[in-house]
């Protein structure tokens, strides 16, 4: 095996050492529902993703999380008539493409876009 050397640290008997890098791992949200109707209601709080388990986003919300520390976001409705309110009112109630999924699994679902910003052609 061909010695690689230093990459910004060095290594010793096994073990290495590294200056200036930074791991982290980001969470997976997932926030399911029951077998009855359920509600969910997501908007965006500043670098916060904000849910809610009601239509109109009162009182607090059931998860709060980081944008920035969150890699997916999945709503499951379950069984059930099942409703989902996304508000663009706070900003891009969405996880990067790809990472946010709604489920709504059995029943009559809707799914509600609030708070969306007029474009003009």
């Amino acid at each position: 095996m061909r010695d690689r050397g230093d990459v910004n640290g060095s290594q010793h008997a096994g073990a290495a050492t590294f200056t200036g890098v930074s791991l982290s791992q980001k969470l997976s949200v997932a926030v399911a529902g029951t077998a009855g109707d359920d509600n969910f209601y997501v908007r965006r709080n500043g670098t916060n993703l904000d849910i809610w388990r009601n239509l109109d986003g009162s009182g607090q919300p059931a998860q709060s999380v980081d944008v920035d520390e969150t890699a997916s976001l999945s709503l499951d409705g379950g069984a059930g008539n099942d409703a989902f309110v996304l508000d663009s009112s706070g900003g891009n109630p969405f996880l990067p493409t790809g990472t946010s999924t709604i489920s709504g699994v059995a029943g009559n679902d809707i799914v509600r876009l609030i708070g969306l910003q007029a474009r003009h052609w």
